[in-house]
C-alpha cells in the first residue's frame, strides 16, 4: 500500500507540459497577390503533427490602401468541409505588411488530420503573400456577413483556382499535455535518481 501511495504522490509532482506548435506555412512569402472581396479563401490545407487546442490562425499580409477593412478566419475539416471554428473579426489598416493573428472565439479541440485554414474579409484588395509552388487555394464567392457556414461547398470555376502558391497562413495550437519524465524512481530500490 505504501508503494502505491508514494507512487501517487511521484505521478502527483510530475509537471504537465504543453507546448505551442503550428501547422500551415509560416514563412513570410516573398510573392503578392490581391484578392478581391466577398470570397471565402482557404489558403493553406495542412495536418498538425499532434491533437491539441486550436488558439488562432495567423496571416501574412496587408489590408486594404487607405480603408479599414474587417478579416474573420476559419477551419474545417479537409475531408468533410464541416466548420471546426471561426475566429474573432479583426481589423486592418494600411499599416504595411505584416503578419495578423485571429483568435479563436472558443478554442477547438483539433487531432491529426488535415484542415482547410480560411480568411474572409469585407473590402476588396486584400494583400496575400506567397511563395511559388503547384498548391492552389479555393475558393468560394460569398457576401461577407461574418458567419461561416457550417459545410462549404468550394466553388470550381471561380479565378483563385488559377493561382498557385504556398500562402503565409498558419494555425496555432497547444499540444496535448504530456508528464515529464524528470525521476527515475524503482520502488525496488531504497533510492532514486
Amino acid at each position: 500500500m505504501k508503494k502505491i501511495i508514494l507512487i501517487l504522490l511521484i505521478l502527483f509532482f510530475i509537471p504537465l507540459i504543453s507546448s505551442a506548435a503550428t501547422f500551415g506555412y509560416t514563412s513570410a512569402g516573398a510573392s503578392n497577390s490581391s484578392e478581391i472581396s466577398d470570397y471565402i479563401y482557404s489558403f493553406e490545407e495542412a495536418s498538425p503533427t499532434e491533437g491539441g487546442e486550436l488558439t488562432s490562425i495567423t496571416w501574412y499580409g496587408r489590408g486594404n490602401s487607405g480603408n479599414d477593412q474587417y478579416m474573420k478566419g476559419a477551419i474545417y475539416v479537409s475531408s468533410t468541409n464541416a466548420l471546426v471554428a471561426t475566429t474573432s473579426e479583426y481589423k486592418t489598416d494600411d499599416n504595411g505588411v505584416s503578419w495578423h493573428t485571429f483568435d479563436f472565439t472558443t478554442n477547438p479541440t483539433i487531432s491529426v488530420i488535415s484542415y482547410n485554414l480560411c480568411l474572409w474579409w469585407d473590402i476588396y484588395n486584400a494583400s496575400n503573400y506567397y511563395d511559388s509552388n503547384t498548391s492552389k487555394h479555393k475558393a468560394l464567392s460569398t457576401e461577407y456577413n461574418g458567419v461561416f457556414p457550417a459545410t462549404i461547398i468550394w466553388g470550381t470555376t471561380d479565378y483563385a483556382f488559377t493561382r498557385n502558391g504556398r500562402w503565409s497562413v498558419y494555425a496555432t495550437y497547444e499540444a496535448a499535455p504530456t508528464y515529464s519524465r524528470n525521476s527515475t524512481y524503482d520502488a525496488n530500490r531504497p533510492t532514486s535518481t
